[in-house]
């Protein structure tokens, strides 16, 4: 890092280009360098660097500034590919441990099992690459293993941890957690994958399993693999009604299952790893289900539920809704039913206006302008402190030792900021950064689907020259403005001529005429902005739907003003033909259609064919 030309571009971000190493008194062991020419670029994606690239050759003077550009341009690829590599191991990590946290807060109801999720995901993990399963497939039953019987989190306790075997009744509500929990993890966008595991996970090969009765290769081979992995981690545990079963025992149990309970190539492969793999051998002879000291084990709190259930309630809301405000309403809702939070703000940031809005909360509060580092205290949280990227409003704000904020990215691009804000001043709950880091990542997904699906909707009403309302769209607008009018209510249509505009395309061009058209467009909404009572109604969509407060005498002599408008460098038209004329016409008992052609033959009325 000093002395270095690596370390030096490292440090100051700045690329550098050497002619000549050995005559280079700066450069660090050019007494043993093989290189003469030499280039150096830093790897920088956004405000991170994580190294540099250098390119060197035995002849001297060789590159010039030309392939140090190339090399600069190669170094922000690699750069971000590192970044992004990064990211998704940390989301990985991120999301295996939140999987993690939801099965062990199902194991931790009974002391007897409070390993069993983790094992049996070993145990299958190991048993589908004996199979030479893909890594990718490997690793979602792996996942699938932790969450196999999360459908327990609704099973009684009293069915739960009954000492004894279960009646009937109890049998049934027990078989029910393989349906449950695959209804809880296919309401998830980032769980749904896994629910065909975990639905049948309990069928057996030859048709007598459940809750589908499926047979043969009509059972997921993956859902096999749990099923013969939980039964192997079942029976060589302890439980509250029986001791475990030896390892012999355990191997006598799967052979006789072969083919009825279970998949002949499971068995076969699952006997194999236990005979020749160490570990596999080691899980199935310790005695992982004895009886443990209940103070040993993290304790289940209601918040483990609680976490559980504002994910599943998110993402029961991803993909239902594409109006985003209404969307982050109904996420602000579910945190703050579930967190003891004074309340959680969402805002969007608007690149255009480099700003943000609040699009959620109760609470009044500060644009947050002046974002740094978090002071706040964290306990107990699972994200470590290098990459939980936590932000606090300025100490100026008064408020910052009262909130801590998550940016919400979608890829290096800021979507927004969730911001809680904390009863008591100074300490953020672990459990709370834990759960907001899984929700940001999701929420940020969602809010840019809408975005884009707003853009495209904008995009299909607006004109894209003058910014106002396309044709289809004012009749759509205006139909729906006249079916929902009340018994007292009325409809003043008003038509405008752009008087001259042909004469404004033929003395100085079409594309001067199009700039006149939007001039004329921006001076309209301005000035309708000042006759109606609600100034700020949707001025960006050219839409105005409000009551008027001024005769409409009085609107149509302020908005036949003339406007002025620019034709040439320097030249600036006030009067015809830059001239405005409105018609109007008020709805009654008509249909758009007549209330347009009321408008336009009294415009006609008022303009004389050659003036127009």
């Amino acid at each position: 890092m000093n002395g270095s030309k690596a370390g030096s571009v490292y440090s100051t971000g700045e690329p550098l280009l050497v002619d000549d190493v050995l005559e280079d008194d700066s450069a660090y062991g050019r007494g043993d360098a093989d290189w003469r020419s030499l280039m150096v670029a830093p790897l920088v994606s956004g405000q991170q660097t994580f190294g540099a690239i250098m390119v060197g050759h035995q002849v001297p003077a060789l590159y010039g500034v030309r392939e140090l550009r190339i090399v600069e341009i190669a170094a922000t690829h690699i750069a971000n590919a590192i970044y992004r590599m990064i990211e998704e191991d940390r989301e990985q990590s991120q999301y295996r441990a939140a999987v993690e946290a939801l099965a062990a807060a199902v194991d931790a109801r009974d002391p007897y099992t409070h390993t069993h999720s983790r094992r049996v995901s070993d145990l299958a993990g190991r048993l589908a690459a004996s199979l030479e399963m893909p890594d990718r497939v490997v690793e979602q039953v792996r996942l699938a293993g932790l969450l196999h019987d999360i459908g327990k989190i609704g099973i009684p306790d009293r069915v739960l941890t009954k000492p004894g075997r279960l009646d009937a009744e109890e049998r049934l509500i027990m078989m029910s957690h393989a349906e449950m929990g695959a209804r809880i993890v296919d309401s998830s966008p980032t769980l749904g994958h896994l629910t065909r595991m975990i639905r049948h996970h309990h069928e057996w090969f030859d048709g007598r399993g459940y809750p589908d009765g499926l047979r043969g290769d009509e059972i997921p081979i993956e859902a096999m693999i749990l099923g013969i992995s939980d039964a192997l981690e079942t029976m060589t545990s302890n439980r509250i009604y029986r001791a475990a079963l030896s390892v012999e025992q355990a191997r006598q149990e799967l052979i006789s299952g072969r083919g009825s309970q279970f998949h002949p190539d499971t068995v076969d492969a699952m006997l194999e790893l236990i005979d020749n793999d160490p570990v596999v051998r080691q899980m199935v002879t310790e005695e992982s289900g004895a009886p443990q000291d209940t103070s040993m084990l993290s304790p289940l709190r209601i918040s483990d539920v609680v976490d559980l259930r504002v994910l599943t309630r998110i993402a029961s809301e991803i993909g239902t809704l594409t109006e985003i405000d209404t969307f982050l309403d109904h996420v602000h809702k579910i945190v703050r039913e579930e967190l003891d939070l004074a309340d959680v703000a969402i805002w969007l940031y608007d690149e255009d206006g480099r700003q943000f809005r609040l699009a959620a909360g109760e609470i009044e509060l500060p644009v947050p302008n002046q974002l740094e580092a978090s002071a706040s205290v964290i306990h107990g949280s699972h994200v470590t402190s290098n990459t939980a990227v936590i932000l606090s409003r300025g100490q100026s704000s008064g408020i910052a030792d009262r909130t801590a904020i998550f940016p919400m990215y979608v890829e290096d691009s800021l979507v927004g900021l969730i911001e809680l804000v904390l009863r008591q001043p100074g300490q953020v709950d672990g459990r709370d950064v834990d759960l907001l880091q899984a929700i940001a990542a999701p929420v940020a997904s969602t809010v840019r689907v809408a975005q884009l699906h707003d853009a495209a909707k904008r995009a299909a009403t607006i004109d894209g020259l003058t910014g106002v309302l396309n044709h289809r769209a004012f009749y759509d607008e205006l139909d729906s403005h006249m079916k929902h009018l009340g018994e007292d209510e009325a409809v003043s249509l008003l038509i405008v001529d752009v008087i001259g505009l042909k004469a404004i395309n033929d003395n100085y061009g079409h594309l001067t005429g199009d700039a006149v058209l939007k001039t004329i467009a921006n001076a309209l909404v301005s000035r309708l902005r000042t006759v109606t009572s609600s100034p700020g109604s949707e001025a960006s969509s050219r839409r105005f739907a409000s009551s008027l407060d001024a005769p409409i005498d009085r609107i149509i002599s302020r908005l036949e003003e003339p406007v002025p408008c620019e034709v040439e460098d320097g030249t600036i038209l006030e009067r015809p033909p830059c001239a405005l004329r409105l018609g109007q016409s008020v709805s009654g008992d008509t249909r758009v259609a007549e209330l347009v052609a009321r408008a336009d033959s009294l415009l006609y009325r008022r303009i004389r064919p050659t003036s127009r």
